[in-house]
């Protein structure tokens, strides 16, 4: 691989983790990697994971009624 990847994407990493080990994973995500990865995407359900992201897409849709999906950008730093 490389010195320093370009970018990185997670799609559901905290899957039936207990709080601890999301939020040990948080950390990891927002002090460590961030040395060895530009951009990290991850596409969660988890709030603690969303806290410390500096922006956040927000896809939501009534799939009950099939509404057109809404999408919210959301940029925190």
């Amino acid at each position: 691989l490389r010195n320093k990847l370009n970018i990185i994407i997670l799609d559901e990493p905290t899957h039936n983790f207990d709080k601890k080990t999301i939020n040990q994973l948080t950390t990891l995500f927002s002090k460590f990697l961030p040395k060895f990865i530009d951009q990290i995407f991850v596409i969660t359900h988890e709030p603690l994971l969303e806290q410390n992201a500096n922006t956040k897409i927000i896809v939501e849709r009534d799939k009950d009624n099939d509404s057109a999906s809404n999408v919210e950008v959301i940029t925190n730093k």
